[in-house]
C-alpha cells in the first residue's frame, strides 16, 4: 500500500476500463428491465435471444485479449509499425466473427431460438428481435477492437465516455420505442442497433483523432505468418478459455428455456444482475 504512485496509475486504467465493460452489459440489461414491465414472454424471449450477442462478445473478448498483450509489448518497444499491423490482424478476425453472427441472426433467427426453447411464442418474439438486432452484431465486435486500441494507447477514459453515451441513447430510445410506440421486443432491438451505430461512429472518430495507432487498411487482407503465429500463441488459450466459459453459461439458458417462460423470465432478471457484476469485475 506504500506504492501510491503505482495504484494511482493503475486506477487511471482500471476504473475507465471496468466502467466501459460494465456499460457494454448495461445495454442488454436495459432491454430486459424495460421489456419486463410490458410482457413476461417478451422479457424471456429477448433474454434468450441476447445470448447470441453474449457468445459473440465472448469470441471478440478472446481475440482482443491476446491483442492487448501484443499491443502492450510492441508499444513498450515503441514499434508502432508492428502495432498497426496487429490492429489490422485483430480487425480482420473481428470482421469475420461479426459477419458470421449477422448472417446467423438475420437469415436463420428461428433456428437459433429453437436451440434455446420450444415455446412457439418465445421463438416468434425472439426471432423478430434477432433479425433487427443482427445489424448491431455486425458492428459491435469491430467497435470493441477500436476501443481496445484506445485503451492500449492510454485513452481508456474515452472508452468509458463512448459506452456511456451509447447506454444513455439506448435507454432514451427504449422508452420511446417500447413504451411510446408499443414496439416491445422489436423496439428494444431497434434502440440497440441505433445506440451501437452511434457508439461505432464515435469510437472510429476518436480513434482516428487520437492518432495513437496508425494502420494500413490493406494490411487487413494481408497475412503475416510471423505475426499470425505470435498472435495465436497468445490468443488461442485465451479464446478457448472464454468460449468454454461462455458455452457453459449459455447451456444454463438452454436448459431453462425449455422449462418455459416463467423459468426463463426469472433467470433473465437474475442473469442481468450477475452479468453486470461479472462484467465490472472482469473489466
Amino acid at each position: 500500500m506504500k506504492s501510491r504512485g503505482f495504484y494511482k496509475e493503475l486506477s487511471k486504467l482500471m476504473l475507465p476500463i471496468a466502467l466501459q465493460t460494465f456499460m457494454l452489459s448495461l445495454v442488454t440489461a436495459c432491454d430486459s428491465f424495460m421489456l419486463g414491465a410490458i410482457s413476461q414472454d417478451a422479457l424471456a424471449a429477448v433474454s434468450l435471444a441476447s445470448k447470441i450477442a453474449f457468445v459473440e462478445n465472448i469470441g471478440i473478448a478472446g481475440l482482443v485479449g491476446g491483442g492487448m498483450v501484443l499491443f502492450s509489448q510492441y508499444f513498450g518497444k515503441n514499434d508502432l509499425n508492428t502495432v498497426g499491423k496487429i490492429f489490422s490482424l485483430i480487425l480482420r478476425y473481428a470482421i469475420i466473427i461479426c459477419i458470421v453472427f449477422f448472417c446467423l441472426s438475420f437469415f436463420v433467427p428461428n433456428f437459433l431460438m429453437r436451440v434455446f426453447t420450444d415455446d412457439l411464442l418465445m421463438i416468434e418474439i425472439g426471432a423478430k428481435y434477432l433479425r433487427i438486432a443482427a445489424f448491431s452484431f455486425l458492428i459491435v465486435g469491430i467497435t470493441q477492437v477500436y476501443l481496445i486500441g484506445l485503451k492500449t494507447a492510454n485513452k481508456a477514459s474515452y472508452c468509458a465516455l463512448i459506452s456511456g453515451i451509447a447506454v444513455i441513447i439506448n435507454i432514451i430510445l427504449n422508452v420511446i420505442f417500447i413504451f411510446g410506440l408499443n414496439m416491445e421486443a422489436s423496439g428494444a432491438a431497434l434502440a440497440t442497433v441505433i445506440a451501437r451505430i452511434i457508439e461505432f461512429v464515435l469510437a472510429v472518430f476518436i480513434f482516428k483523432r487520437s492518432g495513437s495507432i496508425k494502420f494500413n487498411k490493406k494490411d487487413i487482407f494481408k497475412i503475416s505468418s510471423k505475426l499470425e503465429k505470435e498472435f495465436w500463441k497468445v490468443s488461442s488459450f485465451l479464446l478457448l478459455n472464454e468460449l468454454i466459459w461462455g458455452v457453459g453459461i449459455t447451456i444454463y439458458s438452454v436448459i431453462l428455456g425449455h422449462l418455459g417462460s416463467d423459468a426463463t423470465a426469472a433467470d433473465s432478471i437474475a442473469s442481468v444482475v450477475k452479468d453486470l457484476t461479472t462484467s465490472l469485475c472482469r473489466g
